[in-house]
């Protein structure tokens, strides 16, 4: 059932587009999401604007946090335009290609914390030096990083504008 609500809808997509179809999905999986003109996080999908209203509206925040969402899912991500923030906290099911999808919103995103995943590797980390445009990366409690020191300073390397935070290195604080 958990895989049925992450598959990508071609024909959904067509009707209602990229933006609207992404909320579903993330709703429909048990996270939030907040629009781009609006302070107030969505969490019920009946509480959906209209279709024909999504078509003007844009995500700026998702948090899939303790929810469903797995790699197939974020091919959803795809078509949405000025993602800001994505936060993904204790959910089970992702990994490193769940990781690796996330280049889709390398133009926008800005702020991403992978917290309490225990599928995420080096590996998985890596791919997140496409985001070019992060300022703040908030990881911690990945306990399949191996190297969560060297992978931090690669990640430091590679994206010297954001402020990373990794409190699992050494049990301190580094920023």
């Amino acid at each position: 059932m958990n895989r049925l609500l992450n598959l990508f809808d071609q024909q959904r997509f067509e009707v209602v587009g990229g933006e609207r179809l992404c909320a579903e999905w993330v709703l429909k999986c048990g996270g939030r999401l907040r629009w781009s003109d609006s302070d107030k996080w969505l969490t019920d999908y009946n509480n959906l604007p209209s279709e024909k209203a999504t078509n003007i509206l844009t995500i700026q925040d998702i948090d899939v946090s303790g929810t469903v969402v797995m790699n197939v899912g974020f091919r959803h991500l795809w078509h949405v335009k000025d993602l800001k923030s994505f936060k993904m906290h204790d959910c089970k099911y992702l990994d490193d290609n769940s990781l690796k999808q996330l280049q889709y919103t390398a133009n926008s995103l800005q702020h991403l914390q992978v917290s309490a995943n225990k599928n995420i590797t080096d590996t998985g980390l890596f791919h997140l030096v496409k985001l070019v445009f992060l300022t703040d990366l908030h990881l911690k409690d990945l306990p399949a990083v191996k190297d969560k020191k060297g992978t931090y300073e690669q990640l430091q390397k590679a994206l010297p504008k954001c402020d990373i935070l990794f409190p699992d290195i050494d049990g301190s604080n580094v920023d």
